[in-house]
């Protein structure tokens, strides 16, 4: 039964052992997910502020423990846009670390995460699956966000945008910003030499770590 219930309702059960505790969690997830559907602005205004804290923290572990682009992709996200390519830092990972609490219940419910989940930008921070590493236009995909981020100014409001678009309308993987991104990842460009962009790679390297201002 351990194996079939999560420690929130493990500890309900405790307490309330009268009380059929997973009939009573499949109701309540049964009750929310339909308030959902009748008011999605709701679960906007829930999951914004935590996906906020959320991408921060894990952007800080990426930019600790990845490793930055090669020299190739950050040509390519010089040309696409990215205003600083040489921030960026990659991880390879297993599986996207899982969300917590609120952000898990109402992102898998919704579609916005699932177990074949490639890859997912977090600002100046990507993470890989370790069986997708290698694919450059998966992280094409990715560093579309993380231009994503730069034009919208930070994290909060680039989220807010981004999450309005997956949550209330026109739905995931429907909005402008997710289709955007895989725009630019399906279809790789005849990418062209540029001096400029030659030039900034060999000079322009900065150390992100020591730049507080950006969390």
């Amino acid at each position: 039964m351990l194996g079939e219930v999560s420690q929130g309702q493990f500890y309900f059960y405790l307490l309330y052992p009268r009380v059929p505790a997973i009939s009573f969690w499949n109701e309540l997830e049964s009750v929310t997910l339909r308030c959902i559907k009748i008011f999605p602005h709701v679960a906007f205004v829930t999951c914004w502020p935590f996906a906020v804290l959320w991408v921060r923290r894990q952007e800080k572990i990426i930019l600790k423990t990845g490793v930055p682009l090669t020299i190739e992709l950050m040509r390519i996200a010089l040309q696409m846009g990215v205003r600083f390519p040489e921030r960026v830092r990659i991880l390879e990972v297993e599986e996207v670390p899982p969300l917590f609490g609120v952000l898990r219940f109402f992102a898998k419910r919704l579609g916005l995460i699932t177990s074949q989940m490639h890859g997912m930008s977090l600002r100046y921070g990507i993470y890989i699956r370790a069986d997708c590493w290698g694919k450059d236009r998966l992280i094409i995909h990715e560093l579309v966000h993380t231009w994503q981020y730069e034009r919208f100014g930070g994290v909060s409001p680039f989220l807010k945008a981004y999450l309005h678009e997956c949550i209330v309308t026109p739905g995931y993987p429907h909005g402008a910003l997710e289709q955007e991104a895989q725009k630019w990842g399906e279809t790789k460009p005849p990418w062209r030499e540029c001096d400029s962009c030659n030039h900034r790679i060999e000079t322009h390297f900065v150390d992100f770590l020591s730049h507080e201002d950006f969390f």
